[in-house]
């Protein structure tokens, strides 16, 4: 079993300073989902399916980006046995049927880690997954492994993960502080591909340190280089933000079970079809300037 991943900060990392701009963190409810999402989105095969996203309140993640605000949306500590399947139950008994083709847990953290989502929750949480075809979990790319095809075991679905590449620009890569190198990316993509598991990729348009006019020409490399490595869908995720934001918003997610339509962006792709490019705002999303780092 891989140990629960843990991140280390010293009054010189980062980390520390990333979280010194950090205002409170709002109150949340470990026995209760943020909310979920009803959409359409595009299939791995092209067509158009149905998807509920079910915002899981969970552990903090352990890797503190530069550009993410989602810790906003987690607990201090870990996440509580038993939290998870019972805030999962009470979304899905509001769904009106039929149920969407695909069920997305994201829960602002790493799946395949077990501070975030305990190990004696995981059946119940591939039980209450069972009525859907697909199933997609996020996580970050050095979490993917084992407990990966433990999960995979438990579904009758197929299993999607989804990954943040985030972008490939050399030294944006440095200062997101998400520590991850594009060979572990390679990594796990491989990994996914060999155990016959759908990579899905976010991709940042706009991500730190990328100067402004190289901006979209990065964005397509990194889905260039996603879809070489089998992705089959890649979210580009518009970053907001300025040099004005000093800090990010706590006003809590206004998530609740809604429907809306996804929409696709007219990059250059370069081989990659346009319409497997989703353009998604993860709704959270926010960035502090360099010299505030």
């Amino acid at each position: 079993m891989r140990p629960v991943i843990a991140a280390t900060s010293t009054h010189s990392t980062p980390d520390t300073r990333i979280v010194g701009l950090r205002p409170p963190k709002p109150l949340v409810d470990a026995w209760k989902a943020h909310g979920a999402l009803i959409e359409q989105e595009r299939s791995p095969t092209g067509g158009v399916e149905r998807a509920v996203t079910v915002f899981l309140a969970g552990a903090e993640c352990p890797f503190t980006c530069s550009f993410c605000d989602l810790w906003r949306y987690t607990l201090d500590g870990p996440t509580p046995a038993g939290a998870l399947p019972i805030q999962l139950a009470r979304v899905l008994q509001e769904i009106e049927p039929p149920l969407p083709t695909r069920l997305k847990l994201y829960n602002a953290s790493n799946f395949f880690d077990r501070r975030a989502v305990p190990q004696q929750d995981v059946p119940r949480l591939a039980e209450l997954a069972r009525p859907f075809a697909a199933i997609t979990v996020e996580s970050h790319a050095s979490t993917i492994g084992p407990m990966t095809l433990e999960f995979r075991a438990l579904l009758s679905g197929r299993l999607e993960v989804a990954v943040g590449l985030e972008t490939i620009h050399p030294i944006a890569i440095e200062h997101l502080n998400k520590r991850l190198e594009l060979s572990r990316f390679d990594q796990a993509a491989d990994f996914l591909a060999r155990h016959q598991i759908d990579l899905r990729a976010f991709v940042l348009l706009g991500a730190p340190y990328v100067p402004a006019g190289e901006m979209v020409e990065w964005t397509t490399r990194a889905v260039e280089y996603a879809a070489a490595r089998g992705a089959t869908r890649i979210a580009i995720i518009p970053v907001r933000g300025g040099k004005r934001q000093r800090r990010a918003r706590a006003t809590p997610a206004p998530w609740r079970i809604r429907s809306t339509h996804a929409g696709t962006i007219g990059v250059r792709t370069r081989g990659v079809p346009r319409d497997q490019i989703g353009c998604r705002d993860r709704g959270s999303l926010g960035w502090r300037t360099p010299a505030r780092l």
